[in-house]
């Protein structure tokens, strides 16, 4: 089980890291975050490459595909509401000519339908591919896990009879289910996530920063320097939850496999009440940190939201006091509305991870 084993180190690296390259920090601290990110792919990669190298690229292959119609569900707004405020402008314009070329003559109001229900149709693919790579990435990390739980049992249970005398086997059964479980859905499944909401982020950034540049670098400084602030402040303190977890559950595991699996010893030495003291310490400083777990995986969520929707208003005053007119704001409005939704949602799930 070595190969299981040495690796177990990555297990509470997982999520922590991730908004580190928004931080303004020195080039050392840069270099560090660097490594430990390359070294975490490296370390996830080698676990999983022995299962296929053609899935975890299929699964790559999703993700990207999520991003693009990510990017096209929220783009697939904007002619609709650009008839909607005006249809005599967009047919006057460079953007309208392109579109109206691909359609057959028709009024402003079969325009406005056709328009709106290109959107439907947009978003409504955009979510089912959304779907699609979420049950995928799912699929490959249950399959993966069950997999690593076959291969771990069978290296075990090819060890001789004296590597079984050394060890207990709570912790053997522990790495088995317990630590294989926590790899895949708090390093494997956290990472391919990441990928596919890092892929999605950047693509509606860059749709943003076509339609609004100003307002799309603005965002990104604004939003990032907070998500920033908010992990430095609330990162040693999920250090210290994560590091009590790991420590607890394991606890919990090892007394109740003990007094279960020794109950004829316990119940002659009348010795129950002993490891139940020891269990009932272990269950209530895992209640404890279950917790405190809102406090950091929602705390970024309930200020970003008035942050962010407060950045909006701003935007459309800013434009309506430099003249722009309604029609023209519109359009914009719509698209950044549903980019800045889309990148709030994405950061807020780093944060929770």
């Amino acid at each position: 089980m070595s190969f299981l084993a040495d690796n177990w180190q990555i297990l509470p690296v997982a999520g922590r890291h991730a908004p580190i390259f928004l931080q303004r920090v020195t080039r050392t601290a840069l270099s560090r975050f660097i490594h430990n990110v390359f070294d975490l792919i490296r370390r996830v990669l080698f676990l999983a490459r022995p299962y296929g190298r053609a899935k975890l690229g299929a699964v790559f292959l999703l993700s990207l595909a999520q991003a693009l119609f990510q990017v096209i569900g929220i783009t697939s707004i904007f002619p609709f509401l650009a008839i909607a405020a005006d249809p005599e402008r967009i047919r006057h314009s460079h953007f309208g000519l392109r579109f109206l070329a691909l359609l057959p003559p028709m009024s402003n109001r079969e325009l406005l339908i056709t328009a709106g229900v290109i959107a439907i149709v947009g978003l409504l693919a955009s979510n089912a591919v959304n779907l699609l790579a979420e049950y995928a990435r799912t699929r490959y990390a249950q399959n993966f896990a069950h997999w690593l739980r076959v291969r771990l049992l069978r290296r075990i249970a090819s060890q001789p009879y004296t590597y079984f005398l050394q060890r207990n086997s709570s912790d053997l059964l522990k790495k088995i289910v317990g630590d294989v479980m926590n790899y895949t859905s708090g390093v494997l499944l956290p990472l391919l996530d990441s990928v596919a909401r890092v892929l999605t982020a950047v693509l509606l950034l860059a749709t943003l920063f076509l339609v609004q540049p100003v307002i799309a670098i603005s965002a990104a400084i604004v939003l990032g320097g907070f998500y920033v602030t908010i992990f430095r402040l609330l990162a040693r303190k999920r250090r210290e939850v994560d590091e009590n977890l790991r420590i607890s559950l394991g606890g919990l595991f090892r007394e109740a496999q003990q007094m279960l699996g020794g109950i004829k010893p316990v119940k002659v030495h009348s010795a129950e009440e002993h490891f139940l003291n020891r269990f009932a310490k272990h269950s209530a400083v895992i209640a404890q940190m279950y917790a405190r777990l809102p406090v950091f995986t929602n705390s970024a969520r309930y200020f970003v939201e008035p942050l962010a929707f407060g950045g909006l208003v701003v935007a459309v005053l800013l434009l309506a006091a430099r003249g722009r007119d309604f029609s023209d704001i519109l359009p914009n409005l719509g698209v950044m509305a549903l980019a800045v939704i889309g990148c709030c949602l994405r950061s807020n799930w780093f944060m929770r991870s």
